[in-house]
């Protein structure tokens, strides 16, 4: 699977990071699993709380699953303590 040819508008930096096993998952993904709704994940971001997402085109955002899964282990470990 070549990302570049999937996603040419993707940074050399985003193609490191995201591996073939590390999806990038669109908004409604990212709000079913985090359970946040769009308005609150594009305020966490405002506010630094929540992950900036990566540009995948003129209008199209995503996050890598790996970015995600951290975010929420975080916040498990957080509410624990």
């Amino acid at each position: 699977m070549n990302l570049r040819r999937l996603f040419p508008r993707l940074t050399e930096t985003t193609l490191e990071i995201t591996t073939m096993t590390d999806r990038i998952l669109r908004r409604r993904e990212v709000e079913a699993r985090t359970g946040l709704s769009r308005s609150t994940l594009y305020a966490q971001m405002a506010e630094g709380a929540f992950p900036r997402p990566v540009r995948l085109g003129k209008r199209a955002v995503g996050w890598t699953e790996s970015t995600i899964s951290e975010w929420l282990e975080s916040r498990e470990t957080s509410d624990a303590a």
